[in-house]
């Protein structure tokens, strides 16, 4: 991943390490799906919200392109809904009892393809909340 090369592990890290980049990915958008939505209700507009929350060192780069995915309403599949419930099921099977937060976000991403959104990119989970 990415543009340097490390050495993960034996056989089968590589894999593990995806698993888990893909979760801390998917956990980062579901909470900020969530914050934004909270942030929303209490009168705060989401890009306000997103803009100040971009003057702290909290959003990782990951989560500041998702912010302007979804603030931008664009639900173009680059890493379907579909997809990242499957990583996060198989991320979830490797340690079950180590995965409360993959799993609520696990929870989060099934609802979305049960209501027929399983194509959408991975920030169109914005719309659980909405």
């Amino acid at each position: 991943m990415g543009g340097k090369q490390l050495h993960a592990g034996g056989r089968g890290s590589g894999a593990a390490l995806k698993l888990a980049a893909n979760a801390l990915f998917a956990i980062q958008v579901v909470a900020l799906a969530e914050i934004n939505a909270r942030l929303e209700a209490r009168g705060i507009e989401p890009e306000t919200g997103i803009a100040l929350l971009e003057e702290t060192p909290l959003l990782s780069p990951a989560a500041r392109a998702a912010a302007g995915l979804m603030l931008a309403e664009k639900d173009d599949a680059m890493f379907p809904i579909d997809l990242v419930a499957k990583d996060l099921r198989y991320a979830i099977a490797e340690t079950p009892d180590a995965s409360p937060i993959a799993g609520a976000a696990l929870e989060c991403f099934e609802r979305m393809v049960a209501a027929g959104h399983g194509g959408l990119n991975l920030t169109g989970v914005r719309l659980a909340f909405a």
